[in-house]
């Protein structure tokens, strides 16, 4: 067997190291692959270092964000699974490296095995392959998939897992194109909510750069107001599927912690959006914590403290 396998590659102004990229494509032990490289507005010389590798091998192919998606790499993700052809699929970024036997040894682990995915152990690099970090993540296997990958106890992003796309035809959607960080987190965790199964190559099969995070956002779109959207959709997808207590104490601690850290900071604007979009349509807070989660904010603004606003009982389950 040889299946098809599209390797999809969103970029944004790599030309400087999308080489180093398609060149570990180019290099893979398994031959049978399409690579659809989706730019995303870049400015830079991006399109004619990619140009390079067209004229060579027609298994690239490069495409342009069409103009009426948003903007980022979650819908340059989602458009190139929409072209791809392949029976798997391989979503990997344009400043990491594949190491050559990464789709090999995937692929033949999915093609004799009932897993709808295999995800590998991934390295950590800084400028060049000789100056290894670590691991990205000590584990990447667990008992309880969902609850330790809600927590960050084991953790991969987009590079590691190659998918059967027949699994993931049977999703909803793909990546949440309104996020902007965090979406891979978002995007597992929604899976390893129904999919505790999956296959698990601890060898090293990718080589993730590490480098200083550049974007930029708004004062209200702040990086940890992303990842504080993310967990509300996450609690948004989970609620009324019958979620494990570990889930929701999790998620309703981390509302929580990010409601006092505000109040703390004196911050009491961003706190009140945080205790209005997460805290107070979280069903399962007691209405007597809410209430004290709100008298809370008046009285930090009043008297600077008061954190005994978040003592007490706080959960309620429907079998309780």
């Amino acid at each position: 067997m040889n299946p098809l396998v599209s390797i999809i590659i969103p970029t944004y102004n790599r030309a400087h190291l999308i080489r180093e990229t398609l060149d570990s494509v180019a290099g893979q032990t398994y031959k049978n692959w399409e690579c659809i490289i989706v730019d995303d507005g870049s400015t830079d010389n991006t399109e004619i270092a990619v140009n390079e590798y067209l004229k060579n091998d027609p298994r690239f192919q490069f495409h342009l964000r069409p103009s009426n998606r948003l903007k980022g790499g979650n819908a340059a993700r989602n458009y190139g699974y929409e072209l791809s052809k392949g029976e798997f699929v391989n979503w990997f970024d344009s400043d990491d490296i594949m190491e050559p036997t990464k789709i090999e040894s995937q692929i033949n682990r999915l093609i004799y095995s009932e897993f709808n995915f295999s995800v590998c152990q991934t390295l950590v690099f800084e400028n060049n392959l000789e100056n290894i970090l670590g691991l990205r993540s000590s584990k990447i296997n667990s008992e309880e998939p969902f609850q330790d990958y809600l927590e960050g106890n084991i953790v991969w992003l987009t590079q590691a897992p190659i998918w059967r796309k027949s699994f993931l035809q049977n999703l909803t959607y793909l990546f949440d194109e309104e996020l902007l960080v965090s979406q891979e987190w978002e995007f597992f965790c929604r899976i390893l909510f129904r999919q505790s199964k999956f296959d698990v190559v601890e060898k090293p099969l990718v080589f993730s750069r590490k480098h200083v995070d550049t974007k930029s956002y708004s004062d209200y779109e702040t990086k940890e107001g992303q990842y504080i959207n993310a967990r509300k959709k996450i609690y948004s997808f989970i609620k009324d599927q019958n979620p494990s207590k570990e889930s929701i104490s999790y998620l309703g601690n981390y509302f929580v912690s990010k409601y006092k850290k505000r109040l703390l900071n004196k911050n009491y604007k961003m706190a009140f959006r945080i205790l209005k979009n997460h805290l107070l349509g979280f069903k399962y807070f007691k209405t007597i914590f809410k209430l004290k989660l709100i008298s809370g904010l008046v009285i930090f603004a009043i008297f600077g403290k008061g954190e005994s606003v978040f003592s007490g009982q706080k959960y309620k389950f429907d079998n309780e």
